[in-house]
C-alpha cells in the first residue's frame, strides 16, 4: 500500500513521463501513430497467409468468439498479445532506460514502470477502437 500511496503522490510526474513517451515515440517518423497499427496488421497478414491460405485453417462459425472472418479473428488475439508483450518489454527496460533520472532524482521507481504501462494503454486503446469499428462494419 505504501507504493500505491507514493505513486498517487507523484501523479504529476507520472503524467509528465507518460506524455513524454507519447510525444517521443513516433516523433520524426513518416507514418507517425500509423506504425502502431502497421505492426499488428502485418502480423495478421502473415498469419492469415500462412494459416489461412497455406494450411486452410478457418474460424468456425458459431465459435465462442462469433467472428467468422479469420483475419479479424487473428487480429482480435494479436492486439491483446501485443499489448501484454509491449508492457513487459517496456516495463523491464524503463529503469535502465532512465538510469540518469533514477540516480539524480528521488521518487518512486514504480512511477517509471506505470508511465510505460499508461503509454502502452493509450496505444492499445487506439488499436482496440479501430478493431471494434472494423468488427462493427464486417462482423
Amino acid at each position: 500500500m505504501r507504493q500505491v500511496a507514493e505513486i498517487i503522490r507523484s501523479r504529476n510526474l507520472l503524467w509528465n513521463l507518460t506524455l513524454r513517451e507519447l510525444r517521443a515515440k513516433y516523433r520524426r517518423s513518416i507514418l507517425g501513430w500509423g506504425w502502431s497499427m502497421l505492426n499488428p496488421l502485418s502480423q495478421m497478414l502473415i498469419y492469415s497467409v500462412v494459416f489461412g491460405a497455406i494450411f486452410g485453417v478457418q474460424a468456425r462459425a458459431g465459435d465462442p468468439s462469433g467472428i467468422d472472418i479469420y483475419s479479424l479473428y487473428l487480429l482480435s488475439g494479436i492486439l491483446p498479445w501485443g499489448f501484454i508483450n509491449l508492457i513487459c518489454g517496456l516495463g523491464l527496460n524503463s529503469l535502465t532506460g532512465n538510469a540518469a533520472l533514477v540516480r539524480k532524482v528521488r521518487f518512486a521507481r514504480e512511477t517509471l514502470i506505470f508511465s510505460e504501462v499508461l503509454f502502452s494503454l493509450v496505444q492499445f486503446s487506439i488499436e482496440m477502437t479501430l478493431l471494434c469499428v472494423v468488427l462493427l462494419i464486417f462482423g
